[in-house]
């Protein structure tokens, strides 16, 4: 199993176990986070964040770690496309 699906699978059953899984619109809809707040904790553009949280990009691995670190959201709702998640 290669190591980015491992992540991904350990991270689900720790989220899913804590309550189920958010998406990163969620979480900080709920919790009030501002993208630039985000971006400047993970290191990236406030533009990056605004559309990961609306499902128009993409982060890379290093991005979707460190947004996990700091909001607990599942990297899979990250690493899935927009139509991935809405089908």
């Amino acid at each position: 199993m290669n190591m980015l699906r491992r992540i991904v699978l350990d991270m689900n059953v720790h989220v899913m176990h804590h309550g189920g899984m958010k998406t990163l619109q969620q979480h900080m809809t709920e919790t009030g986070m501002k993208d630039a707040q985000l971006a400047e904790l993970v290191g990236c553009d406030r533009s990056m964040i605004a559309r990961i949280r609306l499902g128009y990009a993409t982060p890379s691995l290093k991005v979707a770690v460190a947004i996990r670190e700091h909001t607990g959201v599942d990297m899979e709702t990250m690493l899935a496309s927009k139509t991935e998640a809405a089908g």
